[in-house]
């Protein structure tokens, strides 16, 4: 049953090749970690890295945190291959200030994101 006050840690792993440092992204949610959430964490994590058309493995570990306690919920591995488009927008996802932008927004209609488990 989903609890209002409950919060959801989400940890993504991302692995290009055996011999390349894992990337790891975390968010903290209320609300329940659909796998669309999984998705757009994918997205983001394609759009800075600049993982536009090279496959990778993906791990996600979900869990529950109810004020001190931490309770496993899902694990999944599988793997992702993007074939990605920009646009010509900057990237919402970093604060660019007065640098000139260089990574910019995946158009995610034009995209496709394919999972194989």
């Amino acid at each position: 049953m989903i609890n209002q006050n409950n919060k959801y840690d989400i940890e993504l792993t991302i692995t290009e090749n055996k011999y390349s440092d894992p990337i790891v992204y975390k968010m903290l949610t209320k609300q329940y970690p659909y796998f669309e959430n999984i998705k757009n964490l994918i997205y983001q994590a394609i759009e800075i890295e600049g993982l536009d058309n090279s496959s990778f493995i993906c791990e996600y570990v979900i869990s529950r945190i109810d004020g001190k306690d931490c309770e496993f919920i899902n694990h999944e591995e599988f793997e992702a291959i993007p074939v990605i488009v920009r646009t010509k927008e900057p990237s919402k996802f970093i604060k660019w200030e007065s640098k000139a932008p260089h990574i910019f927004a995946i158009d995610r209609l034009a995209s496709k994101l394919i999972l194989v488990f």
